[in-house]
């Protein structure tokens, strides 16, 4: 890190400093990708996140949600961000409305779940076997089909 750092600082750079710049970067970015998990949260996790992270009370973000109420409501997660909250939310906190939405499931995640399904999906099923009857059974069950004669 510190090298692709004193990279960046430079003034200016030649063609094979900015080769090795973008080697260096490649390989962090892999790097971090591989090991780093983001976790998942939702608008709500986010926005406490971010209000702590600034310091903010419940009350101040009665501005963004137009009444105490609403906004103990939405804090607790008795009612859903709306589209106009999270416009607002992501002007107030400079980040991308993105973060107040769930992230995406990862194709990882998506194939382990179909995976899942198909293994279930394709288990073979089991009949239940039947009761066989005895000789001395059947000839009984025979017996009380027959009709009766006429008296």
């Amino acid at each position: 890190m510190r090298r692709i750092d004193a990279l960046l600082t430079r003034p200016k750079m030649t063609r094979a400093e900015e080769d090795y710049l973008d080697l260096l970067s490649g390989l962090v970015e892999r790097w971090e990708t591989s090991r780093t998990e983001i976790p998942r949260t939702d608008g709500i996790q986010t926005l406490r996140f971010l209000m702590d992270e600034h310091g903010l009370r419940q009350r101040d973000l009665v501005p963004v949600f137009g009444s105490e109420a609403v906004t103990s409501e939405v804090l607790a997660g008795r009612r859903r961000l709306q589209a106009k909250h999270i416009q607002s939310l992501a002007l107030r906190f400079a980040v991308s409305p993105e973060a107040f939405f769930p992230l995406p499931e990862t194709s990882a995640a998506r194939r382990q779940g179909l995976a899942r399904r198909r293994t279930e999906a394709d288990a073979p099923v089991v009949e239940p076997q039947r009761r066989r009857t005895t000789t001395a059974a059947r000839t009984t069950i025979h017996k009380a089909a027959k009709p009766v004669g006429k008296a």
